[in-house]
């Protein structure tokens, strides 16, 4: 988790089209849908934090439940979290309690991965063998400080340093504005660095992290989910903090399609439906749209009202009609958009 310098100021509340599909020299994103902020937060982080392109879409089931409700309660994943003997006060806290606010009482919407990038090596020296077993000392969480509301070691195991209704600044965007604290829950996953030829700690691990870590992030994710009743929008430190003089460059190699993978199986075995749901299934028909059938039956009802034709050949009745009930509704009901919470 070290420092890089850019020039753009992040706002992360205008519109996101312009940037879609473009090459990202840090620019910040903009709003727009939840799906479409995640696509711009979850942009490739490469070395020195420089940002691929915000994302067409996303892995599924991602693209499909970011900004939708939850499709589980707080009892049932308790209930698993007891059958696989999984502490949820490692998981951010109870899964029945709140998440953070900021100081407008709005809740959190963003789910931030970080790394540690911790320990640093030195040039040219080798990742450590064992980094990946319960025996390397970086593995233990008494080593670090509170640098997010949840840490990930390289077996699998989390350990709380904050719960997640607890308002924390874990990025310099938070830090830049005091409304801004509280909106986002912050996961951190241990990872070494090294330096390279300039000195920096630019380089990761190969794997960048472990299917355990993966897997516990997913957990982690829904579980702090659940507790918003919203899918939250996940999103990397690099993007968030895009354009600040103090942004970061993690998470280092972060494979979201396998976390995709693990998130798809995480899901299926909660039984969770992530299936896409059809954008118009809610609406009411538009206008001059009723089916057949409809148009049919209003054919063959008798005409009641007298009709008299004015002088430019138009057809007038006496007596007033009420609209369709399909009418009154388009006109009445705004266009469903996914709620951005």
């Amino acid at each position: 988790m070290k420092t890089y310098h850019h020039t753009v100021l992040l706002a992360l509340f205008l519109p996101l089209w312009a940037f879609a599909q473009q090459p990202s020299p840090n620019v910040p994103c903009k709003s727009g849908t939840p799906t479409e902020q995640a696509r711009c937060l979850l942009r490739p982080v490469g070395k020195y934090g420089l940002l691929g392109p915000t994302r067409i879409t996303l892995p599924d089931p991602l693209e499909n439940i970011i900004g939708k409700r939850v499709g589980l309660t707080a009892r049932e994943l308790r209930a698993y979290l007891a059958k696989h003997q999984i502490d949820e006060a490692d998981l951010g806290g109870s899964v029945f309690a709140k998440i953070s606010q900021n100081d407008r009482k709005i809740p959190a919407r963003y789910f931030v991965i970080h790394d540690t990038g911790t320990p640093t090596l030195e040039k040219d020296s080798s990742f450590p063998a064992d980094m990946n077993e319960s025996g390397w000392s970086y593995n233990d969480f008494g080593f670090y400080p509170v640098l997010a509301h949840v840490i990930i070691n390289r077996i699998g195991a989390s350990a709380t340093k904050a719960t997640f209704d607890t308002p924390l600044a874990t990025t310099q965007y938070e830090k830049e504005k005091e409304d801004r604290v509280g909106l986002f829950l912050s996961v951190s996953l241990i990872q070494p660095r090294m330096r390279d030829e300039t000195g920096l700690d630019a380089l990761a691990p190969e794997e960048g992290f472990t299917l355990a870590q993966y897997d516990r992030l997913a957990l982690v994710y829904i579980a702090a989910s659940v507790r918003k009743g919203y899918w939250l929008v996940p999103a990397f430190r690099a993007s968030v903090d895009a354009g600040l003089s103090e942004a970061h460059d993690a998470p280092q190699r972060f494979d979201l399609s396998l976390w995709a993978e693990r998130m798809t199986q995480l899901t299926n075995d909660l039984k969770i439906n992530t299936k896409a749901t059809p954008r118009n299934t809610n609406r009411a028909r538009p206008r001059g749209t009723s089916s057949t059938k409809t148009q049919t039956n209003e054919r063959k009802k008798p005409q009641t009202s007298k009709s008299t034709r004015t002088s430019s050949g138009n057809t007038t009745t006496n007596s007033k009609s009420k609209p369709s009930n399909a009418q009154n509704q388009n006109s009445m009901k705004p266009t469903a958009r996914t709620n951005n919470r």
